[in-house]
């Protein structure tokens, strides 16, 4: 029976130690009553062995092992006198840590359940019947994670973290090969980052075969001046969202000049503002991923096939369809080329985008002249896959998760612990203090 309460209560790692245990229950709160053994002990100001006992103090420890009760130990701790030096000590006590009101087992769980980037600490409070300040202080004092070793394929972007600040945007970097947090830096900008690298040794730095980047130029002079061994890769996600940022502006426009100038004699073949609108993700939409299913126009009460619709959409406007057309262009040349064939389909990509009569093609043009380098590097595959910040992406929305559900941190280092502690789940806890 004693061992079934011992087990029940989680206390079998004191097991030994205890001389009896009791409880307590009442609707809404559990007290473990506890008496230990009595053991030998040394005076701590003069390693006297020999001592007696002045009195006892009762101690009330949170002791979180259950989330519909709140859970208490309940024991005297035992204060002595030592007969040599005749100063007073207690009695070593192995439910918690020196000067702490809260049992070891109830912080292992908290730090456990922070695990989970999904939890709070005002909902890890909620639950295990402590303050946010303890639950905060606990995680502080035990989390501390170092950053790791920079990989050979190392990834970097931005997360924006607070407004109306002076570093608005932490910059993220990660191991593409393990899919594990490196470090999260408080700025993107070039003087934090080349302070940051500065620490680093030449051979860490030289261990970096690649680099992931979206066109953030500080990122390619930084990578340029620590790194120059290292090929740099221009995230393909990027590149094309620029070219779909330029077809979905061209839509509005388009989609607004027929809605500022009403026909009163309104159809379907003639009402481009209403499907312009509402059919707006066909414009947007890859055209591989189109299948030519019947689209329910619900203003005119008419089924029309997807294919027939997106026609019929482009039609609106010459430029539009154009655009579209290119767009299509650089997507088949992002999906289908090789390292091999790219550099020849890049060359013929940036002439017929320079050459465009709209300004702002022409100006993507530019961007993919001066990014060409770094586009054909991200042809190079390993394996199956192409290097790219799309990992790195996922974590960002990880992250997002993290700062929407605490409602922000004004405190970048507890950010950056519980960013490293959460989403990589093999940070190592401290046991002293920071």
């Amino acid at each position: 029976m004693f061992n079934h309460i011992i087990k029940l209560y989680e206390l079998e790692s004191i097991e030994d130690k205890i001389l009896h245990i009791d409880s307590i229950t009442s609707c809404n709160e559990l007290i473990i009553e506890i008496t230990l053994k009595r053991t030998d002990e040394i005076c701590p100001f003069c390693s006297s062995k020999f001592y007696t006992i002045k009195d006892y103090v009762k101690k009330k420890i949170i002791h979180s092992i259950s989330v519909t009760r709140n859970t208490f130990i309940s024991y005297k701790q035992k204060r002595y006198v030592c007969k040599n030096c005749s100063k007073s000590f207690y009695e070593k006590n192995p439910f918690i840590s020196t000067n702490k009101q809260i049992s070891t087992l109830t912080v292992m769980n908290i730090l456990d359940y922070l695990k989970d980037f999904n939890h709070t600490f005002s909902s890890a409070a909620c639950l295990y019947n402590v303050s946010t300040q303890s639950v905060i202080n606990i995680f502080d004092y035990h989390i501390n994670p170092k950053p790791r070793y920079l990989p050979r394929v190392l990834s970097i972007d931005e997360v924006h973290i607070k407004s109306n600040t002076k570093h608005p945007y932490a910059c993220v970097l990660l191991d593409f090969e393990t899919n594990k947090i490196i470090d999260v830096l408080e700025s993107r900008k070039k003087d934090y980052l080349s302070s940051y690298f500065e620490r680093k040794s030449i051979k860490e730095l030289d261990n970096v075969e690649f680099i992931t980047i979206d066109l953030w130029s500080t990122y390619r002079n930084i990578a340029k001046k620590f790194m120059p061994k290292a090929k740099i890769v221009a995230d393909s996600f990027h590149i094309v969202s620029l070219i779909n940022k330029i077809l979905d502006k061209k839509r509005i426009s388009v989609m607004n000049s027929y809605l500022k100038n009403p026909n009163t004699n309104l159809n379907y073949s003639n009402d481009f503002g209403y499907l312009l609108k509402k059919f707006s993700w066909l414009i947007r939409l890859n055209p591989g991923k189109l299948n030519n299913k019947l689209l329910y126009v619900y203003k005119y009460k008419i089924n029309v096939y997807s294919k027939t619709l997106l026609d019929h959409l482009l039609s609106s406007n010459t430029e539009l369809n154009d655009i579209y057309s290119l767009r299509n262009i650089y997507t088949d040349f992002n999906r289908t080329s090789n390292y091999d064939d790219a550099h020849e389909n890049l060359n013929e990509m940036i002439n017929i985008f320079s050459n465009h009569n709209n300004y702002e093609i022409r100006q993507y043009g530019k961007t993919l002249k001066r990014w060409k380098n770094e586009i054909l590097n991200s042809f190079i595959r390993e394996g199956k896959s192409r290097y790219s910040n799309g990992k790195l992406e996922g974590k960002n929305r990880d992250i997002k998760t993290i700062l929407r559900n605490s409602y922000g941190y004004t405190n970048f280092n507890r950010f950056r612990s519980r960013v490293l502690y959460s989403i990589n789940k093999d940070v190592e806890l401290t046991i002293s203090k920071k």
